[in-house]
């Protein structure tokens, strides 16, 4: 038998409060010459967790990080309530934990080190939470029906029009809320194509950290929506879209103004992230799924296919077939008055 044991403190190592360790990352990471800085909702989430952690454990430095308090720190996730008064999900505990890890997978690098390979290794095994009764899934997101929306658009054009007109733009081009907020006139390329579609680009977006582009082109329709709200004299570099205050919108005012909305109309439930779901459907029926995956930003159609809701649409499709295949005098009729007809009532029938 080989000895796979290994030391995981060989070499002598200085030690940082996790603040501190913290700050260093985000600041290195802001200022890496060749990757995008992080994301506001990255940002946050790595303080969150590392704030969580010191909830529980105190004001620890990086000598406590090891294997074991990460799982005593998964339990206490767990435990935790967030909004709504709702435990946190298990998706989300093991986001936060994948954010902690990073910190300290970015300080294998420093000199001197803070951390050896070997516990960075340990770390590493620490796995994500399985399924289980005990910890609260997510509701899978779901693609609302278009007269839902439209149901919607009526109501915010009577009480906030801006709002309206945003959230046809995501709707129609399958944005997320942060790339329909901050949309600004020196992210638009007004003369793209021949054609006289416009190309906007914005800057931040989800995936920009990774080295990702984000395009969208808008046709005549689009610009129809845009033009009201394009100032020349304007400063090109600030939002287009502002609340009843003159100031840009935030995604959770965005999102917030939406809720209320339905609420204050009695309206079928809908949030701004369902319409990604309800395009991608509508544009894989449509165009196929290498289009609908290039319209969400995905790299690869597995991720796309999470958005795609067909299923249940060919399901009633096929049950509205049969109903319009079977008489009426059906329901009153018995299965061997109809020997050719394979299924009835969910029963086999012999022909």
């Amino acid at each position: 038998m080989y000895d796979l044991s290994f030391e995981t403190e060989t070499v002598p190592l200085r030690t940082l409060a996790l603040p501190e360790l913290l700050e260093c990352h985000i600041k290195d990471r802001n200022n890496e010459p060749f990757k995008n800085p992080l994301d506001k909702r990255d940002e946050n989430h790595l303080k969150r967790s590392v704030a969580l952690y010191m909830q529980r454990f105190g004001n620890v430095d990086t000598s406590h990080v090891d294997a074991e308090t990460l799982k005593e720190f998964q339990i206490f996730l767990v435990q935790q309530i967030g909004r709504g008064g709702m435990p946190f999900s298990r998706s989300y505990c093991n986001s936060l934990l994948g954010y902690f890890k990073s910190i300290f997978f970015w300080a294998l690098k420093l000199k001197p080190a803070v951390i050896t390979e070997g516990r960075a290794f340990a770390i590493s095994k620490v796995g994500d939470l399985l399924p289980s009764p005990k910890i609260r899934e997510n509701k899978p997101r779901k693609k609302a029906p278009l007269q839902h929306f439209e149901t919607l658009f009526t109501a915010l054009e009577e009480d906030r029009p801006e709002v309206a007109t945003m959230f046809r733009l995501q709707l129609m081009h399958g944005m997320r809320s942060g790339e329909t907020v901050d949309i600004r006139q020196s992210m638009i390329d007004f003369h793209y194509d021949a054609y006289g579609n416009w190309l906007y680009a914005p800057h931040a977006h989800k995936t920009a950290g990774r080295g990702k582009d984000r395009m969208f082109v808008f046709c005549k329709q689009s610009q129809a929506l845009l033009k009201p709200y394009l100032d020349v004299s304007s400063d090109k570099d600030s939002p287009i879209f502002v609340n009843q205050k003159g100031n840009p919108f935030s995604v959770w005012l965005y999102d917030t103004i939406i809720r209320k909305t339905v609420e204050a109309h009695g309206l079928p439930k809908v949030v701004p992230y369902q319409s990604r779901h309800t395009t991608a459907t509508q544009v894989k029926q449509d165009f196929g799924i290498e289009h609908a995956r290039a319209l969400l930003g995905h790299s690869s159609e597995n991720m796309t296919r999470h958005y795609i809701h067909e299923d249940e649409e060919l399901i009633q499709a096929l049950a509205a077939a049969r109903n319009r295949a079977i008489p009426d005098k059906l329901h009153h009729s018995r299965p061997t008055d109809y020997p050719n007809l394979r299924i009835f009532a969910g029963e086999e029938v012999q022909s």
